[in-house]
């Protein structure tokens, strides 16, 4: 699930910064489904949930590996 719009109201930049690292290692017409798609490698969350409950940086390492 995405984040809700108060969240991404307070938090736009670091899921700006998110979305384009993104689509710097994947497809860009995926990065929206990844990100909202429960992953395995996050325990069943979505990268989203992870983010709101993390922040970005519990995501990076994760990127970086595709």
């Amino acid at each position: 699930a995405a984040p809700d719009s108060e969240f991404l109201r307070e938090n736009w930049r670091d899921a700006a910064r998110l979305i384009y690292a993104c689509g710097d290692v994947m497809r860009t017409d995926t990065v929206g489904i990844w990100l909202t798609r429960p992953q395995s490698e996050l325990d069943g969350h979505s990268p989203f949930e992870v983010f709101e409950r993390g922040g970005p940086d519990a995501l990076w390492d994760l990127i970086r590996e595709l």
